[in-house]
């Protein structure tokens, strides 16, 4: 293998690692903001009851 083709594998490796990781960023961000509006709204609903 040259060089070349070195590179562009390591460049296309790097670029997918670098989306795999910006969705797995994102998907985690979106179930915390979930859970936070969840946690968030419960005690609300507790007050309406008491």
């Amino acid at each position: 293998m040259s060089v070349e083709t070195i590179g562009l594998i390591w460049t296309i490796f790097c670029f997918f690692v670098a989306i795999a990781l910006l969705v797995v960023f994102i998907y985690v961000t979106w179930l915390l903001i979930k859970a936070l509006k969840k946690y968030l709204r419960e005690p609300e609903r507790q007050n309406t009851t008491n």
